[in-house]
This record gives structure tokens, C-alpha cells and sequence, in this order.
């Protein structure tokens, strides 16, 4: 089934590469542009999982043998015309458009074009299978196969749910950069062209063409191209349904909960995680907010309240009495 560029949450938040607020950023800098997005939702998948994620480059006249693979491919044209025939039809891609190749269905390739076609691919695949096995021996003299410019792998999380598998292909002029963000699944990512620069709150890494990384679920990032060329990647998003596929978020010192999709930053981040996290505190339910001239912030099992000076080893983080309040309320009596 051909499957369309997707418009919906996508582009609200990729193209969300544009900046938080020209009030805090009075110059700000310019967004990644998006070129190609799709997506298409996951097959089913129990126990240990590998995300493959490649590009091939089509020579005209390139032709991949019949082949099928050990896993759900999802397979998108960045680049030309792929005609891709299976249960003896043949349908011809253009660029920007998708298809799925599901596990063990057999197929094959063909660039029919008299110029370059590019693809790039994610794959879903159950632990150690194959991920392609040429079926039949091909004839004499056949024509040259495609080109392998970068290959990925890596080990998969535990799906606990439906999914859906988002490409993104984006394009960083020099200077551009995305606000801090989260994504709502594990996003591979794979640097096409030129570098990257990738910074999380504990430090920063730059990529280079053909290297690559992985966007992990609630951990906050931001990406930039610092150079005076383009740069350009392939991203892909395993998203469980139900989450968003990138939240922006206040700053870099910042998580998000996908559970609740609210941020949690700053000194009530820190207060958190050295003082019982998630185990003590649940998720937070609200973003910072301010509460008769207080900045505080709701959790499933608390209240932070900063109270600047009132306990600097803490972070100036005081719980709220939620307690007395109640009782104060429902006129439970508190002497002895």
C-alpha cells in the first residue's frame, strides 16, 4: 500500500525546529526544514528486536534480486523513482512517497529511471533473523544491484503496545538548530551529509557523514549544524502510539514524561532525582506554574515548592502540605 507524507503531528513539532519564543530569543536562530516525512504503523512484535536502518543508492538499470526479509521494512524515496513489484504487480514510487516490505514477503527493486534513485529504510526485526535472504538464483548477466552508502543497527526497546515507524529526512542550513526536545520512541538517527552537533544536559557530541546515534524516549536533546555547510540526516521515530513524536521543552536541563506529557527541569529535576525520583515522587502531572507567588509544580505523590535560600543542599526545593491543607479543608481535627 502506498503510504503518503504524513502532515499531522510531524510537522507541528519538526518543523517545530523553529525557535520557543522570539521574546526569550530576540534573534533567533533558523529551524531544520523538513524535506521528506512519512509514516506507517509497526507489525506486532514479541521479545528481543533489532532497528536496521540503511540507505541504498540506484544506479539506472540497478535491480535488486527477489529477495525477502526477517523482518517489516518500511521504505521511503528521498531521491528518483524505485518501481518495487510483489505477488506479480509492479508499483512504481516517487519521491517523497513510501511503502511497506512485510516480513518474508518476497519482491524486488528496480530503479526504471535513466537517473540516480536514493531510498532509505527502517526495519523492525526480531532478534538474529536475517535481514535479507535472495530467493532463487538469479539468471545470466543480471543487471548490477543497488549501493549500501550507510548502514545502522540497534538493539530495539521493549514495545509494550502498538507503534508506528516515522521517517524524517531534515536539512540544517549552517547555523540552524532545534529547540530542546524530547521524542515519544527511540529515534536512530544517521548523518547523510556534512556533521552534526547533538548536546543533551550532560555534554555534546558532534557526527560526521555516515556516522550515527540514538534519540532515546524522554531524554532531552538539540541538534545544530555549527558549520558553514548543510547538513542533512535520516531519523526515524519507533513511536508508541498514543505519544507525541517530539515534545519542545523549556531548556536542555529539562526530562520528559511521555506518561504524563509534561517536562520536568531545572532544580525541581535535581530535587528529584537525588531525593527518591520516580519510586518516591511519581510522574510530574503539571509543568512549572506559579501558585500565589510560588513556582511550584505537581506530582502523582507530591508537591515541590522553590523557596529560594530556605535549603540550598536541596536545591531550595520544599514539599508542599498537602496534608494539613486536606485536613484543613475537611475539617479533620490536628490536636492530640
Amino acid at each position: 500500500m502506498r503510504r503518503w507524507r504524513s502532515v499531522i503531528a510531524i510537522a507541528a513539532l519538526f518543523a517545530l525546529m523553529l525557535p520557543l519564543s522570539t521574546a526569550a530569543q530576540p534573534n533567533p536562530l533558523p529551524g531544520a526544514t523538513v524535506r521528506h516525512q512519512s509514516k506507517t504503523d509497526g507489525i506486532p512484535i514479541s521479545g528481543p528486536y533489532e532497528i536496521v536502518q540503511f540507505i541504498l543508492d540506484f544506479a539506472p538499470g540497478a535491480q535488486t534480486p527477489v529477495h525477502h526479509h526477517g523482518g517489516q521494512l518500511f521504505v521511503t524515496v528521498i531521491e528518483g523513482a524505485v518501481s518495487f513489484s510483489t505477488g506479480g504487480v509492479e508499483t512504481t514510487y516517487q519521491v517523497g512517497e513510501s511503502f511497506v516490505e512485510p516480513a518474508h514477503a518476497l519482491g524486488q527493486a528496480t530503479n526504471r529511471t535513466s537517473g540516480t534513485t536514493s531510498v532509505v529504510i527502517t526495519g523492525i526485526l526480531p532478534m538474529g533473523a536475517p535481514l535479507t535472504t535472495i530467493d532463487g538464483t538469479p539468471g545470466p548477466n543480471p543487471p548490477p544491484g543497488p549501493t549500501t552508502r550507510y548502514l545502522y543497527r540497534t538493539a530495539g526497546m521493549p514495545l509494550s503496545g502498538a507503534f508506528e515507524i516515522v521517517h524524517l529526512v531534515l536539512d540544517f542550513v549552517p547555523g540552524s538548530q532545534t529547540p530542546p526536545h524530547s521524542h515519544g520512541g527511540q529515534g536512530p538517527v544517521i548523518i547523510l551529509d556534512g556533521e552534526l552537533t547533538y548536546a543533551t544536559r550532560h555534554g555534546q557530541h558532534v557526527y560526521k557523514a555516515g556516522e550515527s546515534f540514538v534519540e532515546m524516549p524522554d531524554h532531552v536533546g538539540q541538534a545544530s549544524n555549527t558549520t558553514d555547510a548543510m547538513t542533512s540526516t535520516f531519523f526515524s521515530v519507533i513511536n508508541l502510539k498514543g505519544n507525541a513524536v517530539t515534545s519542545v521543552v523549556p531548556s536542555l536541563d529539562c526530562i520528559y514524561s511521555n506518561a504524563t506529557k509534561q517536562p520536568l527541569c531545572f532544580g525541581f529535576l535535581r530535587y528529584w532525582e537525588s531525593f527518591g525520583g520516580l519510586a518516591v515522587y511519581g510522574y510530574p502531572l503539571t509543568g512549572e506554574m506559579l501558585q500565589d507567588g510560588k513556582t511550584i509544580q505537581w506530582f502523582e505523590r507530591a508537591r515541590f515548592e522553590w523557596s529560594p535560600g530556605a535549603w540550598p543542599e536541596r536545591y531550595d526545593v520544599l514539599l508542599g502540605r498537602i496534608g494539613a491543607e486536606l485536613a484543613e479543608l475537611t475539617g479533620v481535627g490536628l490536636t492530640p
